[in-house]
């Protein structure tokens, strides 16, 4: 039985023509993996941290406000009951994953197995850890089938259905002779969609969006509008009826909804002095050159560092008093023109984490962002996850980047996001973007595009691919809502 230095098997079975394998883990974790036929694409797995006593656990199930299993067993004259505080379920895409993204679920799981024993006692439950019960109670949780009843038809519906149709593909629609057009995945790792109403030019995006999210990619979309909530919904019968259906099942994505200055933000850290300056207009060489040099030599995030390494290092850097209060006061000014907006930044590897074999779109609605403010946000979330490590196989998607861009596209922000953006693609993140018209963007970023989408009218478009003929198509219908 494969294993490792944190996880040791201790059973395994087959189930429905699976392989079923259980793990323990040194840190108190049962894993229990179930591999696809032949064990050549991967495996469905849920950890869990298992709980038992003699007493009922249903009410502390119900205090939890987390996924969990409970288990009853009627013993001779007693009572077993487990209960499993549980990840999920998860997929590893090939079996050499496993282990690792085994326990990297684990470690998110640390915080709320550690709470259980603070909140059965304020629920005067008597709870033990599976490892510290009696041989008994052990035995009796080993030998019970429902410890892998809930994983028993993952490996085939892990995958919400239609992932076949979009297997390592994003299907769009069909072609002019009834044809259905879909395109590599790779294909996407930077899309522009253009021309057409903004509603036409989202209901695009959001296409590529589902096909993402569907092949397992994570998505962080900087919105200017609220029209990406509907991701969440299945479309209604509706929709499917104005357009092709290609008949994939209706369905809702996960979502998760971020505020500025929280979860995400301007990290002075991943913004360059230059792009800052510009923007801000500042223009004499002096000023500049300090600025410059101080956000060079500090680590400052927000601007209440910066000011404060200023003042700290004022002489080591040689800035008079005069010049300290020009500094202060630029760093001060832009603080009130965006309250709350320089931050930490992004923990990149937080919001493009993947759950249950799915893409989760991660989603900021910046639509009281001015444009300069919105450009510098662009630049600052794309440095950040640049430095992440864990940021491979995910999505960045900009909607209506001309707003940011059009006025400044020719400057130093602007030139730094397009060199951002190709720098993105070559660590495999997919950078989605739409823009009123083609020509609002810089022209590098233009010019990098490895698909076009062009909107003629409604679902009415031409596709280019590079290195491929366009293509002229009717676009499918959305498997989520539509505002």
């Amino acid at each position: 039985m494969a294993e490792n230095a944190r996880w040791k098997g201790i059973a395994e079975l087959s189930i429905a023509g699976h392989e079923a394998r259980v793990f323990a883990g040194a840190d108190d974790f049962l894993l229990v993996a179930i591999y696809e036929q032949g064990r050549t694409s991967g495996a469905a797995f849920e950890v869990s941290r298992v709980f038992c006593s003699a007493e009922s656990l249903h009410a502390l199930a119900e205090n939890l406000n987390a996924p969990s299993l409970l288990i009853t067993k009627y013993l001779k004259g007693a009572q077993a009951n487990y209960l499993l505080l549980s990840s999920g379920a998860n997929y590893a895409k090939n079996a050499e994953l496993l282990f690792e993204e085994a326990g990297k679920t684990a470690d998110s799981m640390h915080a709320r197995a550690s709470s259980i024993k603070k909140i059965a006692a304020s629920c005067d439950v008597a709870l033990n850890e599976l490892g510290e019960s009696s041989r008994q109670m052990q035995n009796e949780f080993f030998v019970s089938p429902l410890l892998y009843s809930s994983l028993m038809g993952a490996a085939e519906e892990i995958k919400p259905k239609g992932q076949n149709a979009f297997d390592r593909e994003i299907a769009l629609g069909k072609d002019m002779k009834g044809r259905i057009v879909s395109e590599p995945l790779q294909f996407f790792s930077h899309a522009l969609v253009c021309r057409g109403s903004e509603s036409e030019r989202t209901f695009a995006v959001r296409l590529i969006c589902e096909g993402l999210m569907l092949q397992s990619i994570p998505l962080l979309i900087l919105s200017g509008n609220t029209s990406f909530r509907a991701l969440s919904r299945p479309r209604s019968l509706d929709i499917a009826a104005q357009g092709i259906e290609l008949e994939f099942d209706a369905m809702g994505f996960p979502i998760r909804m971020l505020k500025l200055g929280k979860h995400l933000g301007i990290n002075l850290n991943s913004v360059s002095s230059n792009s800052l300056m510009e923007l801000f207009g500042i223009k004499e060489k002096s000023l500049r050159k300090t600025i410059d040099e101080l956000m060079r030599k500090t680590s400052a995030s927000d601007i209440s560092e910066i000011v404060y390494s200023a003042r700290k290092k004022m002489q080591e850097l040689g800035i008079s008093s005069k010049e300290l209060n020009r500094v202060i006061r630029f760093f001060m000014l832009m603080q009130a023109r965006y309250p709350g907006l320089f931050c930490a930044g992004v923990d990149a590897s937080e919001l493009f984490r993947g759950i249950s074999g799915i893409g989760i779109a991660s989603i900021a609605e910046i639509q009281n962002l001015d444009a300069r403010g919105k450009l510098l946000l662009y630049n600052s979330v794309m440095q950040s996850i640049l430095k992440s490590e864990s940021t491979a196989n995910c999505a960045l998607v900009i909607p209506e980047a001309q707003q940011a861009l059009s006025e400044a596209r020719t400057g130093d922000a602007a030139q730094e996001f397009s060199q951002l953006v190709e720098r993105l693609a070559k660590k495999k993140v997919f950078v989605i973007m739409s823009a009123e018209n083609e020509m609002d963007l810089p022209k590098a970023l233009r010019a990098k595009a490895h698909a076009k989408i062009e909107i003629i009218e409604g679902r009415d478009c031409a596709v280019k691919f590079e290195n491929k003929m366009p293509k002229r198509i009717e676009l499918r219908s959305p498997l989520s809502s539509v505002d």
